[in-house]
């Protein structure tokens, strides 16, 4: 009897571990105002991401290096689940998408003058169709506005304005094909 549970509880443990293996290749960084004052923008990195399901998704999350859940801006920079995101693109056509996932990781610790804290990840995904794919493929993201968790703020594809403006048609197309590489290379793997 005890082996059996041993052999259930592995499975499970294994689909667990199956169940949030991910795919992923950034293509690009977009910039928002940054919280404590600062004239340096907080970086959102946004990657094509293929989950487990096969379904494809916009990953999104912030670069912010105080998001510590006793600090008064944690999560500032997430977008949450429901919540949407606007890319506006070459041809002034504008993609609206909804975080349908979203998850929160531990990435190391934040010091500040009152001590040292458990610093947090947040990551929002955005389903992606294949027409919205299309539409990435062909024209560049040249704006983009996230309803993140405390207000509404609009992203600049330049790290200040007279830096150059990160495209994104062509990397989004690469960054698609290296996650799909991926993705089918451990599928393939897995049915081995």
């Amino acid at each position: 009897m005890k082996k059996i549970g041993l052999i259930i509880a592995a499975l499970c443990i294994h689909l667990c571990v199956f169940a949030q293996n991910e795919y992923s290749h950034d293509f690009m960084r977009f910039y928002v105002p940054n919280s404590d004052g600062s004239p340096f923008p907080i970086s959102v990195v946004g990657a094509v991401t293929i989950l487990e399901d096969g379904k494809t998704y916009l990953k999104t999350h912030a670069n912010d290096p105080y998001n510590a859940a006793e600090l008064s801006n944690f999560q500032k920079y997430a977008i949450l689940k429901g919540c949407n995101i606007h890319l506006k693109l070459d041809n002034d056509e504008i993609i609206t998408l909804t975080c349908s996932l979203d998850k929160t990781d531990k990435d190391g610790f934040v010091t500040t003058q009152n001590g040292v804290y458990q610093n947090y990840t947040d990551y929002s995904y955005f389903l992606l169709d294949t027409v919205v794919i299309d539409k990435l493929k062909n024209h560049n993201i040249i704006k983009i506005r996230g309803h993140f968790k405390h207000e509404i703020m609009d992203g600049s594809m330049q790290f200040t304005p007279t830096s150059a403006v990160n495209k994104t048609k062509d990397a989004f197309m690469e960054a698609e094909r290296k996650t799909k590489e991926k993705y089918n290379t451990s599928i393939s793997n897995t049915k081995r």
